[in-house]
């Protein structure tokens, strides 16, 4: 004789494995006047995402394989290594935003990005350098995320914490970073025959 399974039991298994599944997928930074924090959880400035049966080396080397594949020509400080525990990479991603008399401007965020690997797990932190501003005067402007002035050029965040730059900026800003953190997180779960 079988023993058929609850249905119920089941259910509240998958919508477990869901959740989970759906909590890894959409975990994303957002910015503050600190800097980039995990969203669900302020107090860090880093997201862990697990990837169980998968070795250290085999996190790191995806990792490393989605990093070449999508950024050419790091050199100098732009990509450093200690395998197979942590890679330093010093990005500059290019967004458009913000469009003026029909011509769309490109910023380029500048971040350092952190990957610590252990057996099963990927230590992900982020952090905010500088923007450099399109200028039509051909002088090169550069936005922090705090400290700036309506004199001196705006920061991304003013001194009472608020956010000072355009919304669409911000939200460019944030959705650069949480694209590639996701981006590099579904390459090192999809499966390779």
């Amino acid at each position: 004789v079988y023993d058929i399974p609850d249905v119920k039991e089941n259910s509240k298994i998958f919508t477990i494995l869901a959740i989970g599944i759906f909590t890894i997928a959409t975990a994303q930074f957002k910015l503050t006047p600190d800097n980039f924090k995990n969203a669900e959880m302020q107090e860090k400035d880093f997201i862990v995402f697990e990837y169980p049966g998968l070795t250290q080396k085999q996190i790191f080397d995806k990792a490393k394989m989605y990093i070449h594949s999508n950024f050419k020509n790091l050199k100098g400080d732009g990509f450093n290594e200690v395998e197979p525990s942590q890679i330093k990479l010093r990005l500059r991603q290019r967004f458009e935003a913000n469009k003026v008399f029909g011509m769309v401007n490109t910023w380029v965020l500048n971040s350092v990005y952190e990957f610590n690997f252990k057996d099963g797990k990927i230590m992900i932190r982020p952090v905010y350098e500088y923007i450099e501003l399109p200028s039509s005067s051909g002088t090169e402007k550069s936005m922090y995320l705090t400290g700036g002035s309506g004199i001196l050029g705006k920061s991304v965040f003013k001194k009472d914490g608020s956010v000072w730059v355009d919304k669409e900026i911000f939200n460019r800003i944030e959705n650069t970073v949480n694209d590639f953190t996701n981006g590099l997180n579904k390459s090192i779960t999809k499966n390779e025959d």
